[in-house]
């Protein structure tokens, strides 16, 4: 090993001396301690070396002995149960006593049965007539509005298909055209209205509901009795 070594080792040992000076108020820490440790083993193998002595290794750390093995208890024996006796044997049955059945019963006379006439069956009650409709308060043009030939060109153009369920037979399209135009730009209202007159029944129920909102949103104007048409033909679709 040339003699520079040496010198490299004493001046990284006098290196870290110094910085351990400078902390003097911290602790040493297991880095700087092994640092310092490394290099003066360096230095002694140097030395040691060139005086022709070979290094000694430290004695090798003898390995632990294991522990003996825990000795094995053996398991105690079962216990020894008595034997135990064998069950009288049971009595035999007694004897049943013979049984006397008992006499027979007289016979009893039939009597002839009489005959009962059936009475006829009271008359069947006369239905009762469906009440007639409330007459209708609306204006004549609003009437012309659910007239079968003011929307049979609507029918045409539609088809006569059935609706199952207003709320879902609209389009969007649609939806936006009969609130702007019938329903005052009111969409809850239009909701409401398509749940109320799902479950009407008929036309001539649902016709109340209808002449309150056209009265109410003018259906009978030029520009939205076509709309209107259109709306209460897929209603009369509802009930077909």
């Amino acid at each position: 090993m040339p003699h520079s070594q040496a010198n490299r080792l004493l001046n990284r040992i006098n290196a870290l001396h110094k910085s351990l000076q400078l902390d003097e108020g911290g602790s040493l820490s297991t880095m700087e301690r092994d640092l310092m440790l490394g290099y003066l083993r360096e230095l002694y193998e140097y030395y040691l070396n060139a005086a022709g002595q070979p290094a000694t290794p430290p004695p090798p750390t003898p390995a632990p002995k294991p522990a003996p093995p825990k000795p094995v208890q053996a398991a105690p024996p079962p216990p020894v149960q008595p034997a135990t006796p064998p069950p009288a044997p049971a009595p035999p049955p007694p004897t049943p006593k013979p049984v006397t059945p008992p006499p027979p019963p007289p016979p009893v006379e039939s009597k002839p049965e009489v005959a009962v006439p059936t009475p006829p069956p009271p008359p069947k009650p006369a239905p009762t007539p469906p009440p007639a409709p409330a007459p209708s308060s609306a204006s004549r043009e609003i009437t012309a509005l659910f007239s079968q030939d003011g929307g049979s060109h609507l029918a045409a153009k539609l088809g006569s298909q059935s609706v199952d369920d207003l709320t879902r037979a609209l389009s969007i399209n649609s939806r936006l055209l009969y609130t702007k135009e019938l329903f005052g730009d009111d969409n809850d209202l239009l909701n409401t209205t398509l749940r109320t007159l799902n479950s009407s029944g008929s036309l001539q129920a649902a016709r109340p509901v209808l002449e309150s909102l056209a009265k109410r949103f003018d259906w009978t104007l030029e520009e939205r009795r076509e709309t209107a048409l259109e709306f209460i033909d897929l209603i009369r679709r509802r009930y077909a």
